[in-house]
């Protein structure tokens, strides 16, 4: 997803090194987020199966990691630290808002 985002914004891969990054991370983090059943083998975490709390403890982090590394790596360095972590604050929430709105809007699957 993100090398197709970079396709269309020419942006060098920006997109698809923090899509990476967030992915790579991915696996840790849910292990730490694990129950102690665990999970089901095809499950994906969804808002309807594992509730608002956890699937806002399991997106969040994600999102914050990946806006995190694409608009420092944009900003060039720390340099505008405060500004960008604003950014980077600002666009997780709203990024998270509607992944959850689009999550309302999407029926669940019935098994």
């Amino acid at each position: 997803m993100g090398l197709l985002v970079d396709q269309f914004n020419d942006s060098m891969g920006l997109h698809a090194m923090a899509t990476v990054v967030m992915v790579y991370l991915r696996g840790r983090w849910l292990l730490l987020l694990t129950p102690q059943g665990g999970f089901d083998a095809g499950a994906r975490p969804s808002l309807f199966q594992s509730g608002t709390i956890w699937y806002v403890l399991y997106a969040l982090p994600l999102i914050f990691i990946h806006h995190a590394v694409l608009f420092f790596t944009e900003a060039g360095g720390f340099q505008y630290f405060w500004t960008t972590l604003a950014r980077v604050i600002a666009s997780s929430v709203y990024t998270l808002l509607m992944a959850m709105l689009l999550e309302w809007l999407r029926p669940p699957k019935r098994i």
